[in-house]
């Protein structure tokens, strides 16, 4: 696992296990999956880009564990073609949103095609 420095907060002791400020604890038997999300959100911070898909089924607490991992502050998605505007089912841009019910080759294609910087 790569790590990562914020400017103006000290470096922990050699030897520390330190988690990331987003990472609430809490959670039940979770500690795998926060690290992978820590480590993601780590890399965006630095640059990096990276992608997280999530299954499971219904009530195993997906959505608790996102909550959990992703800070509140720049947590939002933004649409995929106009990356200033966030990414709405209400603006009619198609290849700008990732719906619920979008197959993995509609999300690929999309993804592919997304405007970067």
């Amino acid at each position: 696992m790569s790590t990562h420095t914020t400017p103006g907060v000290p470096s922990a002791p050699a030897g520390a296990v330190v988690r990331g400020p987003s990472i609430p604890v809490g959670l039940v038997a979770r500690s795998r999956e926060l690290a992978a999300i820590d480590e993601l959100l780590g890399g965006a911070r630095a640059g990096r880009a990276g992608a997280l898909g999530l299954h499971g089924e219904s009530g195993v607490g997906k959505s608790a564990l996102i909550e959990a991992a992703v800070p509140a502050i720049g947590a939002r998605v933004m649409d995929l073609q106009h990356p200033e505007r966030k990414m709405s089912k209400s603006v009619d841009s198609p290849l700008g949103t990732i719906d619920v019910l979008d197959d993995p080759a509609q999300i690929e294609r999309k993804v592919k095609k997304a405007v970067t910087d």
